[in-house]
Order: C-alpha cells, then structure tokens, then sequence
C-alpha cells in the first residue's frame, strides 16, 4: 500500500499519528507543494528533510520528499493530483482543501484523508 503523508497541517500537526502510520506502512512517501520555481528544489527538499527529522524523529532519506513547485496553489494542487494517479498512490493524508479536491479529481483511486 503506498500511502503520501503532506507535511505543513498534516504531519507537523500530528506528528505521533502520522509516525504511527508511516511506522505500520512501509510503502509512504511525503508529497509536499510549495509556491516556488523548479530551480528551487533541492534547496526545498533539504529544508524539507530538516523541518521533518523532529517530527519523525530521525534522518529521513531525501527520495522519499516529492516535492510538487509550482506558481500558483492551483498549478500545485494539479501536480499532486498527477504524482498520485502517475505513482499509483493508494491514499493521500493532506490538510489543503484545494489539494484534496484536485487529487480527487485527477486521480480517484487515490482515498483522501483530509485532516482538521
């Protein structure tokens, strides 16, 4: 089961529920957005994997951060729609309503968890 777990609202709100469930299914990923260009990206996986090792309590391998950058939260939410239906992703655990819906959209075998 692939499981993508946000980061901002999601894991950094729940941080014991979420690592109690990436600890149960060993098949997640992060899949994260942010406003910003393509260039950026490794500069944002690094503070990515730095902002997370708190969380999870320890270094987590810079693969697992799928970051989606783009210019607008609509171009984002677009792209995490098309990581989850390209990558098969099972369910997302998302806190961004936008995100949600696009993901829903563009790939509905994907299950959304939206948390509050």
């Amino acid at each position: 089961m692939k499981i993508a777990f946000d980061i901002d609202g999601t894991i950094t709100k729940h941080p014991q529920r979420m690592a109690a469930l990436m600890a149960q299914f060993p098949g997640w990923v992060v899949l994260t957005g942010g406003i910003a260009t393509p260039d950026q990206i490794d500069g944002h996986k690094l503070a990515r994997q730095s902002q997370l090792i708190p969380f999870i309590g320890e270094a987590i391998d810079l693969t697992l951060i799928n970051i989606c950058l783009g210019p607008s939260v609509a171009e984002v939410a677009r792209l995490k729609g098309e990581y989850c239906r390209d990558h098969q992703i099972d369910i997302l655990i998302d806190d961004s309503v936008e995100y949600c819906r696009a993901v829903q959209a563009i790939s509905p075998t994907t299950t959304i968890l939206q948390v509050w």
